[in-house]
């Protein structure tokens, strides 16, 4: 185990690049604990001005929709959305983000080709969280530090622990979460961190498909964090159907193989609506059974895809900024467009309104999310948001 001296100085780069390499490598996703990630964590976070994060942390009712990436996929930036659709429900959201290190679709990549742009002043910041209920923070500009450490990252070539704890440094300190992790040996140690530092309410969520967020028609991993406990509800986040595509909708290749992952996804799952736990769903004794015909996980990568579902052949698609793009803005238009990413982007929405109190269950958050998305409230907040951030820029 890293010892607090030397995390400190891989930190801020007091070691040569070549040790910082090794030490890194070393470092197994698996020997990673909560200690662990507090260490670096609060070492990081002592690189930035207290005062700064003083300011940012006033906000107690902030969720973070945030994920750790790294599942090998590219595919849709879906918290990106997710988050405007939370806002749109009245969740102040403040989600910490980046351009892809990989040559994918980031956060930031997807919010500028949309128009989003990022101030580097505090107060706008604050403005935004307090007049529209969304920003989305750049992570590089509040921790500079992080870019000394790329070119050794780069070197590493694989996820390292500043990928697992990065959504961990959201400088407004959100007290509800989302937290999508795709390295299963993460998952517990990320629960475990946000239990003893004041998280009023936290998912942490990975599906059996390798992505860091919830997917429908998967079985999904998913530890809830409240009351200074840890509770595996994962039998509750199971298979998730799509419903059949709408005989009218436009056809086109990406249409069909969304409307294939539906059907073959849908054809054994039970409803999501059926039999659903009560509010707290580590304090639920019910009988509910979606998640129990979870086999052993099955790891699923672009480069050796395990089984031939139409979901999986979806997400092996690569998708560009520009795919990205096009696919946020017809979510948005039409979200009956897109099935998959319609109920990808919701599922993981309903999972951020069952975190934030404003349903008592999945089935009910999902429907929430695909009704403010088919009724142009998620448009409505994006505009608001781009409008703003373009006063705020001015």
């Amino acid at each position: 185990m890293l010892g607090r001296g030397t995390i400190s100085d891989i930190v801020n780069c007091r070691l040569p690049e070549s040790e910082i390499v090794a030490q890194l490598s070393a470092l197994a996703p698996e020997n990673i604990d909560a200690d662990l990630i507090a260490s670096f964590v609060e070492e990081i976070r002592a690189t930035t001005r207290a005062t700064d994060l003083n300011m940012l942390a006033r906000f107690d009712d902030v969720l973070d929709c945030s994920g750790t990436g790294g599942s090998g996929l590219s595919h849709f930036n879906t918290s990106t959305l997710s988050a405007l659709v939370l806002a749109a429900a009245g969740v102040r959201v403040a989600k910490f983000g980046n351009r892809s290190s990989r040559g994918g679709c980031g956060s930031f990549d997807l919010l500028e080709a949309v128009g989003i742009r990022t101030s580097p002043h505090l107060e706008h910041v604050c403005e935004l969280l307090e007049t529209v209920g969304l920003a989305y923070l750049f992570a590089p500009r509040y921790y500079p530090c992080l870019a000394k450490l790329a070119p050794a990252r780069r070197q590493i070539g694989k996820a390292t622990i500043f990928n697992y704890i990065g959504p961990l440094l959201n400088p407004v300190a959100p007290r509800y979460r989302v937290f999508g992790v795709s390295n299963a040996a993460i998952c517990r140690a990320a629960a475990q961190y946000l239990c003893r530092n004041g998280i009023i309410r936290a998912f942490v969520v990975r599906s059996y498909n390798g992505l860091d967020e919830l997917m429908p028609g998967s079985a999904n991993l998913v530890y809830e964090v409240a009351g200074g406990d840890i509770t595996d509800v994962s039998a509750h986040f199971g298979d998730a159907p799509s419903p059949p595509r709408p005989s009218d909708a436009p056809s086109s290749p990406l249409r069909d193989a969304q409307s294939s992952a539906s059907a073959s996804d849908a054809q054994s799952s039970p409803g999501l609506g059926e039999a659903q736990s009560p509010p707290r769903v580590s304090d639920a004794q019910s009988s509910l059974r979606l998640g129990e015909a979870q086999s052993p996980p099955r790891v699923v990568n672009r480069h050796a895809l395990q089984g031939s579902s139409g979901a999986e052949r979806l997400l092996a698609q690569p998708l560009s900024v520009s795919d990205n793009v096009r696919i946020f803005y017809d979510l948005i238009e039409d979200p009956d467009s897109h099935l998959f990413f319609r109920d990808l982007v919701c599922m993981n929405a309903g999972a951020g309104l069952m975190v934030a109190g404003k349903v008592s269950t999945i089935g009910e958050g999902i429907a929430t999310a695909r009704a403010l998305l088919k009724d142009g409230a998620a448009k409505e907040k994006f505009e608001a948001l781009r409008g703003g951030t373009h006063v705020i820029s001015a």
